[in-house]
Formats: C-alpha cells, structure tokens, sequence
C-alpha cells in the first residue's frame, strides 16, 4: 500500500466517522432529549400554554419558511459548501430553541418557528450530499449502516439524559440543554 492510498483510506475513515458521530449526536442523542418535553412545553401551562390553533400556526410557519427558502439553501449549499449548510442549520436550530426556552409567550415563540423553518431547509440534503462527496457511494453505505447501528446506544443515552433533566422540575431545562 502506497503512502497516498494509506492517506486516503485514513481520510476515508475519518469523515465516516465525523460523519456518524455528528449525526447521532444531534439527531439521535439531542433530539431524544428535546422530543418528551417539546410538545409538553409547547402546549401546557407550565411552558407556553399555547392553544392548538396557534401550535398549528407555529408548525405552519416553520413548514412555510422551509419551502419559501429550500431551493435558495441548496443553491447556498452547491456554491459555499454543503459542511457550511449543515452547520448554519444547526445554529438556526441551536439559536431557536435557546430562544424558545427563555421566553413565555406565542409572540416571541415565531421567532424560533421561523429559526427552525431556515434550519430545515439548509439541512434538507445537505447532510448525505457532503458525505458522499467526502467519500463516495461505498462510503455513503458504509456510513449509513455504521451510522443506525450507533443510533440505539446514543438513543438509549439520550432517553435517560432526558428522564434525569425532566426530573429537575422544569420543562425549560430539556430544551434549553439540547442547544
């Protein structure tokens, strides 16, 4: 084996496992956190207490943001790189539940609606693209299989975190950790 194809193979581990370790901790350790209390938060008195007319309207102006910016965000991704995309989401994403978990009202809440509609839709491809353009079609189905069997142990984590943080009495905790 050559020096440059031992490099190669180096760099090809290395952004499958970039790769799988970003993934299942966003989606797989954080999101498990954040799921048990979103809606309860979202819905009760002991966070926003927002009626089902106006959660809808919240989920409705995510969705809309999405698709009102979706095709600009992959032109965004094709010209200054799809690693850039994914991590603007994830700060669109960051920021909006910061945001969502210090405030108490339906007003200030369509903030986070939109921050999350903009974070959908520069994650949207963004992910798989740059892995496959890191490491190719063998790779992208390596990363893919590595990366389900990594998402049990980071899920079964997650769920646990999110039982000790409910446990502390708010529902503003969970939400506010994930980010």
């Amino acid at each position: 084996m050559t020096e440059h194809s031992t490099n190669g193979k180096i760099l090809y581990t290395y952004y499958i496992r970039r790769y799988i370790i970003a993934v299942c901790l966003i989606e797989f350790f954080a999101f498990k956190i954040l799921d048990p209390y979103y809606i309860q938060f979202m819905t009760t008195e002991k966070g926003l207490g927002l009626t089902p007319t106006q959660f809808g309207f919240f989920v409705s102006l995510a969705s809309a943001m999405t698709s009102a910016i979706d095709y600009l965000s992959g032109a965004f991704a094709d010209r200054l790189g799809r690693r850039l995309s994914w991590g603007l989401a994830m700060f669109c994403y960051g920021a909006g539940m910061l945001w969502l978990s210090s405030i108490s009202a339906f007003g200030p809440a369509l903030v986070t609606a939109v921050l999350m509609g903009i974070s959908y839709a520069f994650t949207s491809g963004a992910r798989e693209a740059w892995l496959y353009d890191s490491v190719g079609q063998e790779g992208t189905r390596e990363a893919f299989g590595k990366l389900y069997l990594y998402s049990i142990p980071f899920t079964a984590i997650g769920m646990v975190v999110a039982y000790i943080l409910g446990g502390l009495g708010s529902l503003r905790i969970p939400i506010a950790t994930v980010e």
